[in-house]
This record gives structure tokens, sequence and C-alpha cells, in this order.
């Protein structure tokens, strides 16, 4: 027997505000899941001045990305912890600031690494599962589990 929630359930609250995530040393990011209510909403919110190439199909693939990063900035990258400089000069948190380092080319690896947790369903799961999993692991394994 298999326990769908047990195998599927995530975090919602941790799916929309965002959860910690380590990016390198010294440097963690708020990233919220892709697709939240929140950012389908920011999506919604910022589509609707394109929605005529949109419904037709035309909508320039630089414009896409554009709106792309736009509702990253707003909606999925929140927040960082640490001191951050960005082109020599320590930088504060702002959608302005985490759109302008989403959209410099020289940043393209750390803008993928947001994606990728953003788009990860697993990095959402909730608290209580994640403990049983890593006990249930230390059980089997006879080893204990490190949290991440």
């Amino acid at each position: 027997m298999v326990d769908i929630l047990q195998q599927f359930e995530k975090d919602a609250g941790a799916e929309e505000e965002g959860r910690w995530f380590t990016i390198t040393d010294g440097l963690e990011f708020l990233i919220a899941r892709a697709n939240n209510p929140r950012h389908v909403r920011v999506m919604e919110r910022i589509s609707r001045q394109h929605k005529a190439d949109l419904s037709t199909g035309t909508l320039p693939q630089d414009t896409l990305i554009a709106v792309t990063e736009e509702c990253y900035a707003e909606a999925i990258w929140l927040d960082w912890k640490g001191e951050l400089v960005y082109d020599g000069e320590t930088v504060t948190n702002s959608k302005e600031m985490r759109l302008k380092m989403l959209r410099d080319r020289r940043l393209r690896d750390m803008k993928e690494a947001i994606y990728v947790v953003a788009s990860n369903g697993d990095a959402f799961v909730k608290e209580e599962q994640e403990a049983s999993a890593k006990n249930s692991s230390r059980s089997s394994s006879g080893k204990k589990s490190t949290a991440s």
C-alpha cells in the first residue's frame, strides 16, 4: 500500500513563502517553488501586456525570457543571506537588484541554480516528511544521516 500524501504532499507555505537554500559557501537564497499561486498571479499580471503575442504564439523568445526573469525576481527568488558583492559593490536585496542579476549573462549559472531549485518539488516537502525519511534511512542503513 502506498500513502499518497507521504509520497507527494508538499509544504504549501514553503512553496509560496520560500525556503533557504545554500547556493555557495556563505550565501543562501530564499527561493519559492515555481508555479506557486503567487508566482502564477505575477505571471498573469506581467503577461497581460503581451496578451496578443501570447495568444497568436508570436511572442519573441527574448521577450519570453525577460518576462520569466521578471516573474522570478518578484515571486521566486525572494531574498538572500550573507554579504553579496556585485560588480565590486555590496548590494542590498530588492526586486530590481535581483532582476538585474538574473539578466546578467555572467551569472547564468546562478540563474540556472535558482531555476533548478524552484522547479524541484522534492525541495519543498513537508518538514515532517523530511524527518521521517531521514529517520527511516537511518534505521535501514544503520548510519546517521546529516541534515543539509
